[in-house]
């Protein structure tokens, strides 16, 4: 499976607090050289949402419904970045535009503190 920067997929994974796998929508945040290390097993993605949408937090990025193959209306949760093994991704549902990713990038450098708002 060739894994991209952008893409969304359903997942299958469990957050720390929790014991049992779930499928999961995630969009992939890893850049394309460590998706395309073969030897690397791990992806760092962060989960999407389709409740509580009333509430957008700062962390947050809206989809609208359709945008990366997306069924509903829908918000990125980029303040529960996680990492999961290439080999939880179950399907590909499509990819967001350039325009998405760079709230998204500009959003992970203020979550980061690499940028200073």
């Amino acid at each position: 499976m060739r894994i991209k920067r952008g893409e969304t997929y359903l997942a299958t994974f469990s957050f720390p607090h929790e014991v049992k796998n779930k499928a999961r929508l995630v969009i992939v945040l890893q850049c394309d050289d460590d998706n395309e290390n073969k030897y690397y097993p791990f992806v760092l993605i962060a989960p999407i949402t389709t409740k509580k949408l009333k509430a957008i937090y700062q962390q947050d990025v809206l989809l609208p419904k359709g945008v990366g193959g997306l069924k509903e209306d829908s918000k990125v949760m980029l303040g529960a970045l996680t990492a999961i093994t290439k080999a939880s991704l179950v399907k590909r549902l499509g990819v967001v535009s350039h325009d998405i990713m760079n709230q998204i990038n500009l959003k992970l450098l203020r979550i980061l503190g690499l940028l200073e708002w």
